[in-house]
């Protein structure tokens, strides 16, 4: 109802905020934003920042992750206000927040600029950075990274060791995708996990190691449809078609369903191979 609104007057905005608690605000600037009434947007968040409540506003707004709210807030109130506003004491929940929100939305620049200025980078702020470089393509960039993190005595965990893996994958760097496997294997962590192990196939797929892949896949108790989808593709793109199209219909026999990307495989496959009436 609220975003619908586009004809209220700056007055009409305040009033209607006046007597609400942080949660409701919380929803009404989210209808704006959504709506694309970011003028209104913008008199709400002024009314939170003199209420003291913009810092939770804040947390929720990072949690929608919607690249054109941010772009469109910052071009209205001014860039990197919310580093900026005295008001917002520093807390890294905050801030980490803003790395992971500035790097999914492709603002990797501004992400690295609020993970600089942290007094204190805890593994949330690391794997926020890292994965936003890994969402970007940004598979080199991420590794680097993941090394500092590394030096720096931060301990990874399942999400890094994911992102990690996805950055071997996308630059097709297979000797570190075996040491960091061979991490997990030392730590114990992510062990039978369902995650690194889609991340761990996904890998040595991409990397055209189809061999360890089939080894990792085969050591999974119930591989889900990434899983599968990963050692279908990695089999269809090296033209072992006889073994892709083997493993699509296990998949199939499995229990499991096919996505869209699965099929594209099964299908190449079926292509490659001349196979028309099973494609």
């Amino acid at each position: 109802m609220y975003a619908k609104c586009n004809d209220l007057t700056k007055a009409q905005v305040l009033q209607l905020l006046s007597h609400r608690n942080a949660t409701s605000c919380n929803a009404i600037i989210g209808g704006y934003c959504q709506a694309g009434h970011i003028e209104h947007a913008s008199i709400c968040l002024e009314h939170l920042k003199a209420k003291g409540l913009f810092g939770y506003f804040f947390l929720r707004l990072a949690s929608l992750r919607c690249p054109t709210v941010w772009r469109d807030l910052q071009e209205v109130l001014g860039c990197h206000i919310y580093i900026g506003w005295k008001a917002l004491t520093r807390c890294n929940s905050i801030e980490n927040a803003m790395i992971d929100m500035y790097a999914r939305c492709g603002m990797l620049a501004k992400a690295k600029s609020v993970f600089s200025k942290l007094k204190v980078r805890d593994r949330v702020s690391w794997n926020a950075l890292i994965g936003g470089h890994v969402e970007q393509e940004q598979g080199k960039k991420a590794l680097i990274l993941y090394k500092q993190m590394r030096t720096h005595d931060v301990s990874p965990d399942v999400l890094t060791y994911t992102c990690a893996l996805r950055a071997c994958g996308t630059i097709g760097a297979i000797d570190e995708g075996i040491q960091i496997h061979n991490e997990l294997k030392e730590s114990g962590i992510g062990k039978k996990d369902v995650f690194i192990g889609s991340a761990l196939v996904d890998m040595y797929s991409k990397c055209g190691a189809l061999v360890k892949a089939d080894e990792v896949f085969n050591q999974l108790p119930y591989p889900d449809a990434l899983t599968w989808t990963a050692l279908i593709t990695g089999y269809a793109q090296q033209a072992e078609i006889d073994i892709a199209l083997s493993y699509f219909d296990r998949m199939r026999k499995a229990g499991v369903k096919p996505d869209q990307i699965t099929f594209l495989s099964a299908l190449t496959a079926c292509n490659h191979a001349g196979l028309v009436d099973k494609g």
